[in-house]
């Protein structure tokens, strides 16, 4: 479905085919969204809560991170998932690939930077996968690789047996 939500993007944009005509055309698929303010110490705070390791460790990336709600990152997640096909084992192209591709998507597209690398366990083994904040103290995750079962529709820990572990 994704693909073809592409194919129609690229086709809207043909006669202005650029990465600002495409994130144009997201944006209005997806509508407004709520964007909220609070500090990498809090977050940082809530996730070791929560018991996931930070990964970074030194000064925070931003001192101000911005996130959305539940709602606004179910319409978003579908645009933050990718082809399964973009896998590519001898380019070294694998699932914390399609986690940074969506974190770095949700700041490019919506100004949104309280999407991270997620890393932990699924059924199929040590996976990453993104992991969004959408409101105090409260967390959600999705896989962004379009070829797993639970792609594209953001879900709590622990569902579809994904465990978080770490994040950066």
């Amino acid at each position: 479905m994704l693909k073809l939500l592409r194919r129609i993007a690229c086709a809207i944009c043909q006669n202005e085919p650029t990465l600002e005509a495409y994130d144009n055309w997201v944006r209005q698929q997806v509508g407004d969204i709520p964007r909220y303010q609070t500090t990498w110490g809090q977050v940082k705070a809530e996730l070791d809560a929560l018991g996931l390791e930070c990964m970074i460790k030194n000064d925070a990336p931003d001192f101000y991170v911005y996130h959305t709600d539940e709602v606004s990152l179910a319409r978003m997640a579908p645009y933050l998932t990718y082809p399964a096909d973009y896998y590519t084992q001898e380019l070294d192209i694998d699932c914390d690939d399609y986690a940074m591709w969506s974190a770095s998507d949700a700041r490019r597209i919506f100004k949104v930077n309280g999407i991270y690398q997620c890393f932990g366990d699924m059924p199929d083994g040590y996976h990453a996968f993104p992991l969004a904040k959408v409101g105090v103290g409260e967390y959600k995750i999705w896989d962004s690789n379009a070829g797993f079962l639970c792609a594209g529709k953001p879900f709590n820990f622990g569902d579809y047996d994904y465990q978080p572990r770490k994040w950066k």
